[in-house]
């Protein structure tokens, strides 16, 4: 389920954790992308896509809409993750189906799982 959170909302890594993928997909709204099958993640409510471009990623389904065996992107996405360290503050933009999109303190945003943050309580 997306969720919106309020400006001023923050959260910090009580693990680090490194991205998989440094140039994974991105797409428009209106764009397609194709499900590939074999990758499995615990996770439900993503599949792994490819775009036009040939870039691959996790997409979450519930921003796709089925045309034929291609999805078309309803909004825009970029499947890009951050890498954390321990003790990381960030701010906390929105979540999907078990992960937060962050921004960190030097202005980079992606994607990062939920079960490694938590709120700040300092907020």
């Amino acid at each position: 389920m997306h969720y919106i959170f309020p400006d001023g909302t923050f959260v910090i890594a009580t693990k680090s954790y490194q991205r998989f993928y440094d140039d994974p997909i991105v797409l428009k709204a209106g764009e397609a992308a194709l499900p590939i099958g074999g990758k499995e993640t615990d996770i439900e409510g993503w599949l792994w896509c490819r775009g036009d471009d040939g870039r691959e990623g996790w997409v979450p389904e519930s921003w796709l809409r089925q045309d034929g065996s291609r999805r078309i992107a309803i909004r825009d996405y970029n499947a890009i993750e951050l890498s954390v360290a321990s003790g990381d503050r960030l701010a906390l933009i929105f979540s999907e189906g078990g992960y937060l999109f962050c921004r960190s303190r030097e202005g980079e945003t992606g994607w990062l799982p939920d079960g490694i943050m938590r709120l700040d309580a300092g907020n």
